[in-house]
């Protein structure tokens, strides 16, 4: 069925203030919910809170590279938040009505945005959780992956709407 089936039902089962969601190859270091809690309670106003990732099976180079690129700013690769390390109110998910049925790439893009509209949207450069590079394997399958999210935020920003689903 796809990543929104699963995520919808477990935001719709979760009994907590906090929703967080990470993905099933991601290792989250023991700090990482006590941080996302201090993150709320520092910011009241925040919707939404995610952190930056690195990647457990990466290259020094490619960890280094983004390092570099998150003290620029973590939005050059995360274009609103990212499923590996995010987090949100539980009231503001339902008052926005969640995540959407069926789309499975860019959802959290989709959900971030409509998020907005009832606060502050934060990443938060020391909320870290380490990932694998199953998508980024080559050259090419990192540009596809890169090419058709990014097609994804600019279309989510300018219609509302994602081009690619899978």
């Amino acid at each position: 069925k796809g990543y929104s089936y699963p995520v919808i039902r477990g935001c719709r089962e979760a009994r907590g203030e906090i929703i967080c969601i990470t993905d099933a190859d991601v290792i989250a270091p023991n700090d990482w919910l006590r941080k996302i809690k201090k993150a709320y309670g520092e910011n009241p106003d925040a919707a939404a809170i995610g952190g930056v990732f690195y990647y457990h099976d990466g290259t020094k180079f490619l960890n280094f590279l983004l390092r570099v690129i998150y003290t620029i700013s973590p939005k050059l690769i995360i274009a609103e938040m990212n499923g590996t390390n995010m987090s949100f109110r539980k009231t503001a998910y339902e008052k926005v009505g969640g995540f959407e049925y069926g789309v499975n790439l860019s959802s959290e893009t989709l959900l971030v945005r409509k998020l907005r509209a009832t606060g502050r949207i934060l990443i938060k450069k020391d909320i870290i959780v380490y990932t694998s590079r199953r998508r980024f394997r080559s050259l090419r399958s990192t540009f596809k992956e890169l090419l058709r999210r990014g097609i994804n935020a600019l279309s989510i920003k300018l219609r509302g709407k994602i081009i690619f689903n899978s």
